[in-house]
């Protein structure tokens, strides 16, 4: 067997051991990114929000907002929604808003 042959069937045997751990990681419910994602999919579901101008991010459970609103209102709306989520320990406004 060449030494490159050996190479790949040694990332192939540490790919297979590893691959569970990073499944987990992803899957995990309380990761920044199943709780981005969890806030995300939150927003999209109250239509009186534009929520195809928010962006979040969380970072060690807590919630940043990001984006545009029309007023201010919009924002404390949405911070209001994402704070009731289980998994999100805080919520941090970073919006902008159009009209005060």
């Amino acid at each position: 067997m060449s030494v490159f042959a050996k190479k790949c069937v040694n990332a192939a045997a540490v790919a297979l051991v590893l691959s569970p751990i990073y499944a987990y990681a992803a899957e995990a419910p309380n990761s920044d990114a199943a709780i981005a994602a969890a806030a995300s999919a939150e927003l999209k579901n109250h239509t009186a929000l534009r929520a195809d101008h928010l962006k979040v991010q969380s970072v060690n459970g807590v919630v940043y907002v990001y984006g545009t609103v029309d007023t201010g209102v919009e924002a404390h709306d949405a911070v209001e929604i994402l704070s009731k989520l289980p998994q999100v320990k805080g919520v941090v406004d970073m919006t902008s808003s159009f009209n005060a």
